[in-house]
């Protein structure tokens, strides 16, 4: 095989896995430019030689002609990845990979996943340890391969003490221990002077596609590691993570390293590495359950991803009119400024949605630049906020046949209630539960104090009502709601953190395992997910098509409808309800988006 030797370390690191790898079916020839490398790949061939001829402008395997049509692959060290057939690029697939060991799984991706098969699995919760083969400690990388040890960490804590310190130094970057031990820097090193190589456990290679935690909070690949790509420094001891062959590494590394909720995550990995590998069972993550659409979820964050940076890049290229440029690029920060606050939000609201019918008409204020609009989506919000913790709460007095849910319903029947009075009814409500010898909330026990405690709600609701009366002051209502609504929805967001709103749609036995399929329902987007839940109550707990909330530990489900409701408006359109008033002795719905 054709060797190429590139000078990226990116690069390098891809023409290591190319080489060394023998899972692939047929042979790659490697060439390149400066900066870009290019793979011809004969997936249906035998391993063999493959040269290609400029005369005839085709591939040869010892000396006849590769009838077979191969792959092009084209690799530039920004890690920008095409792959495809014949000349035709629009057809390509073009995503980006950080090493070589995710090109290798791309490539096998490709040519063993066709459209056909790659669908929409569920995405469900599953325990970071079911992800992960195996955790080792890496010990060594000087000459040679790097070697990994199997870590087990309360076994390793008992019987080698001296040995868990400085384990324990490197991974939490405790350097004052590091340097009273000697300074060591290689792991290996440290148990070949002390005698205990073969005391600790029999060692392994570290393997492409392993993923390699530091206590720094640092995420490196293998492959990067095996090319010797990367400095010596900064990586033993370390943790390795070697994913089940069911996980994307794209998928895994992706988590690790962008999402919101992996925040930190690799730090406290490492610092409770006396607990691993058992501790990665108690770390939750929302996974999609086939490989396949792991990878075509990276696929899809990744181009949007890049189409964002460069977007980005292309923009701080511009020239400006020089004598302007000053004034141009404070314009610019300002609106840059603008745009993350919002992000922030977006971002917020992503990692801990609250149900649609809070998160929708709070973007929706949010995003308003019309004053005439902003004002009445100022006014639709705060309805929506005097009435849905409150409506919460009641439905499930009212499931449990509580006095204080009846005597509200009546109220609320009775007339249509303000937001004046919607906001008293929450103090009355509160006062009332806390004075009695049930509090009767369990699903939603975290709203008592919000009912109780109020008073960012009662200043939107007093703006409001100066701005329909005198002195009429429309930008005091649109600075209070400004000022209060996140503040009132940050509360909610904690306040409901513990509980879903689902949608269920079916149930199903796994195993002796009773699996909920159901769309989630909290996000602004009005594009709700199916996820796969254990549950343990019984089936009735779970109508179908009907909005329920529902708490894991301990486990609660509360099926709404008398106040807050769900409905199909079209075939794949779902709307929601929150009661208004009675109508001809039937309650009346305002629905959020047919509004």
């Amino acid at each position: 095989m054709k060797v190429f030797n590139p000078e990226s370390q990116f690069l390098l690191s891809v023409a290591h896995a190319i080489q060394s790898i023998d899972r692939l079916a047929g042979p790659a020839i490697l060439g390149g430019i400066r900066g870009q490398l290019s793979i011809a790949w004969f997936p249906s061939l035998p391993q063999g030689i493959v040269q290609y001829d400029e005369a005839s402008r085709c591939w040869h395997q010892e000396g006849e002609p590769c009838a077979d049509e191969n792959i092009m692959l084209r690799i530039s060290d920004d890690g920008w990845t095409s792959i495809g057939p014949g000349d035709d690029f629009d057809s390509w697939l073009a995503t980006s990979v950080n090493a070589g060991d995710e090109l290798l799984e791309l490539m096998e991706f490709y040519v063993s996943v066709s459209a056909a098969k790659i669908g929409s699995s569920s995405i469900s919760a599953r325990p970071l340890g079911n992800l992960i083969e195996e955790v080792y400690l890496l010990i060594s990388q000087g000459q040679g391969h790097p070697k990994v040890l199997p870590l087990h960490g309360q076994q390793l804590t008992k019987e080698h003490p001296e040995f868990a310190v400085l384990v324990d130094a490197w991974l939490t970057a405790d350097w004052d221990t590091i340097v009273d031990q000697g300074g060591h820097w290689d792991l290996g090193a440290w148990l070949e002077e002390k005698g205990m190589t073969e005391a600790v456990g029999s060692t392994e290679n570290l393997r492409l596609g392993d993923l390699i935690l530091s206590g720094d909070g640092g995420i490196r690949y293998a492959g990067m590691m095996m090319a010797g790509a990367e400095s010596d420094l900064g990586f033993t001891p370390a943790l390795v993570l070697r994913p089940r062959a069911d996980v994307s590494l794209m998928w895994l590394s992706d988590y690790l390293m962008h999402a919101a909720e992996a925040d930190g995550l690799v730090e406290r990995i490492c610092k409770g590495w006396k607990y691993l590998p058992k501790g990665l069972t108690k770390i939750q993550v929302m996974c999609p359950s086939k490989k396949s659409d792991q990878i075509v979820n990276s696929i899809e964050r990744r181009t949007a991803r890049g189409a964002y940076l460069n977007y980005l890049k292309a923009a701080m290229r511009m020239r400006e009119p020089f004598n302007q440029m000053a004034t141009i690029y404070q314009k610019r920060t300002r609106a840059a400024k603008g745009l993350h606050t919002e992000l922030l939000d977006d971002l917020e609201a992503m990692q801990h949605p609250l149900p649609f019918f809070l998160e929708y008409p709070y973007r929706a204020y949010r995003r308003e630049d019309d004053h005439i609009r902003k004002i009445r989506m100022g006014q639709r919000l705060l309805g929506i906020l005097c009435k849905v913790p409150l409506y919460l709460a009641v439905e499930e007095l009212l499931s449990t046949g509580h006095p204080v849910g009846q005597e509200v319903l009546g109220k609320l029947k009775t007339s249509p209630p303000s937001d004046g009075t919607l906001a008293r009814l929450h103090k009355e409500v509160a006062d009332k539960l806390d004075s009695g010898e049930e509090q009767g909330l369990s699903v939603f026990r975290e709203l008592l104090p919000v009912l109780a405690d109020n008073g960012p709600l009662l200043k939107v609701v007093n703006a409001r009502n100066r701005m329909h009366h005198e002195p009429y002051d429309e930008d005091g209502f649109l600075k209070i709601v400004a000022e209060q609504a996140p503040r009132i929805m940050d509360i909610l967001r904690n306040a409901l953190r513990e509980t879903r709103f689902l949608v269920p749609t079916h149930l199903k036995n796994v195993a002796g395992e009773t699996i909920l399929t159901a769309e989630d329902v909290c996000n602004s987007e009005a594009y709700f997910r199916s996820i796969d839940l254990k549950v343990s109550l019984a089936l009735y707990e779970f109508p179908a098509g009907q909005l329920i909330a529902w708490r894991e530990s301990p486990e609660r489900s509360l099926t709404l409808g008398q106040l807050v409701t769900a409905t199909m408006v079209a075939q794949q359109s779902r709307d929601f309800g929150v009661f208004d008033r009675m109508e001809s002795n039937k309650p009346h719905f305002i629905f959020l988006r047919s509004e």
